[in-house]
């Protein structure tokens, strides 16, 4: 487990209405050293969030009186930057594309193994970290990325990109030195129309790299053949 800055234990809010799920992931949370906090509707975990700080937060999505991604929608608008964790059902892929383009960081398809949750949300909290100490700063070589205002400079240029191309080098930032597969990529920012998506992700993925490498030698973007797509930052 990864403390904070100053040695405290990382806290945790997890919310999820299913009281057996709740209680094995807050033993398991706490085994590995977290402080955990529990919610079990979407309006308990708003004040929760809106009145405490926390490192990550684990959010369901089928909650009662307010789902998940309506939980997630307005803290995210209040400025609320923890990073979450959606817990979805296996077959609701529309859900898990609305919430992380609501502003989701991972999600986990339901059922899941307890360790896999409690490495992503370790996961989660180390980027989170990386992230908050350079001032909301993604870098790779000459490029950076500012999380906070979502903008794009390569040197001394400002770029202009689309809401998706944002999406797509913010991605592949956070994973930077990881192939990221189109399928990947598929999932976690458009849907399950896989017939359709491959094309548009080639054609999003071309006019990023126009513009990321206008008047630079190096592309920063690489396709690794059969596999996908990786930042190349060394």
């Amino acid at each position: 487990m990864l403390p904070d800055r100053k040695g405290r234990p990382l806290k945790v809010l997890l919310v999820e209405d299913e009281r057996t799920l709740s209680r094995l992931i807050y033993e398991a949370l706490v085994h590995q050293l977290f402080t955990v906090e529990t919610a079990f509707d979407g309006e308990e975990a708003l004040f929760r969030i809106h009145n405490y700080t926390y490192d990550a937060i684990i959010l369901d999505i089928l909650l009662p009186k307010r789902s998940g991604w309506e939980v997630l929608d307005e803290a995210r608008k209040t400025g609320v930057q923890t990073p979450v964790l959606l817990l979805t059902a296996l077959s609701q892929v529309e859900d898990r594309v609305r919430g992380l383009n609501t502003g989701a960081d991972d999600y986990l398809a339901k059922p899941f193994d307890i360790r896999e949750l409690v490495a992503r949300v370790q996961a989660l909290i180390r980027r989170s970290v990386k992230t908050r100490n350079e001032g909301g700063l993604l870098r790779c070589a000459d490029l950076e990325v500012d999380t906070i205002k979502k903008t794009v400079r390569r040197g001394d240029r400002l770029i202009d990109l689309t809401k998706k191309e944002y999406q797509i080098l913010e991605y592949l930032l956070y994973h930077r030195g990881e192939v990221v597969t189109k399928e990947t990529l598929e999932e976690r920012l458009w849907g399950d129309e896989e017939s359709l998506w491959s094309d548009v992700i080639r054609s999003h993925m071309k006019n990023l790299r126009k513009k990321l490498d206008q008047k630079h030698r190096r592309s920063l973007i690489r396709t690794v053949r059969g596999e996908g797509y990786v930042c190349d930052c060394e």
